[in-house]
């Protein structure tokens, strides 16, 4: 489905939020997953995923629907 160049992509951007995050910002507890999901600098590449893959799933569906 995927080629390997792409799925090393969506991993980097996987990753991208842990390489923002440090000790000092935001209002949750840095070790705690609410941080990750909660905080800008990590929400920003959470939501950039989702969006990458609702359209590689409306991309697949359209295919399939021919």
């Amino acid at each position: 489905m995927f080629r390997p160049s792409l799925m090393a992509c969506l991993w980097n951007l996987l990753l991208i939020g842990t390489v923002f995050g440090h000790a000092g910002h935001g209002v949750t507890p840095p070790e705690s997953v609410t941080h990750y999901v909660v905080e800008p600098t990590h929400g920003w590449p959470l939501l950039a995923i989702i969006g990458l893959l609702a359209f590689a799933a409306h991309r697949v569906f359209r295919r399939r629907q021919g």
